[in-house]
């Protein structure tokens, strides 16, 4: 049997915004988990951004990196269409990916990379690349456009995110809507990508 973390929750317990993972956090990796295989994951210090953010580093892309929800018995459960990532590209290879639940009741996987030229699309699974620019940036993945894109199907909620090595992660959050550059706080305004 599985459980919805976020679906259930009134309203004014949700807000604009739903955090999934903030460095800022005394234990970030509360629904988490954190795979680590042969790499390594850590909160450290950053330089550019003068605090604490989450290191994913390893030497294979797979072996190392963090899901939420932690436990496999719940899913998210989240109907917000839009995942932002504050995140730092480290010159290596990289994955996201999203697990989504369509109108047609089926689970969809978004698979975001840098080591994909281009589009691919399969029954299930959808894989684009995605390029970053050096240091901090902010990505913003529109779901709801790209469930459609890819599937010709209607976005309902998130149900996982995995984040694989290698890269740093400030936050992870959903919005309910699109994000222009201008109304994030000055702290997350580094280069802003949209997908």
């Amino acid at each position: 049997m599985e459980f919805n973390m976020f679906h259930n929750r009134p309203l004014w317990q949700r807000g604009r915004y739903i955090t999934l993972l903030s460095s800022r956090e005394n234990n970030p990796f509360d629904i988490w988990e954190a795979k680590e295989g042969e790499g390594r994951i850590a909160k450290i210090y950053d330089h550019t951004l003068k605090c604490r953010v989450i290191a994913i580093i390893g030497d294979n892309i797979c072996p190392t990196y963090i899901t939420c929800p932690s436990d496999p018995r719940y899913t998210l459960g989240i109907p917000y269409p839009h995942l932002i990532f504050s995140i730092k590209y480290l010159k290596n290879p990289f994955t996201l990916e999203i697990l989504v639940l369509d109108n047609e009741g089926i689970r969809r996987t978004l698979r975001y990379d840098n080591d994909h030229h281009e589009t691919e699309i399969e029954e299930y699974r959808c894989i684009k690349s995605i390029f970053l620019g050096a240091g901090w940036n902010i990505l913003q993945i529109d779901l709801a456009d790209t469930t459609a894109g890819a599937f010709e199907t209607t976005y309902v909620e998130t149900l996982q995110v995995q984040i694989h090595a290698h890269l740093k992660v400030r936050t992870v959050y959903f919005s309910k809507r699109s994000l222009s550059d201008d109304v994030f706080p000055k702290e997350f305004r580094h280069a802003y990508i949209e997908c």
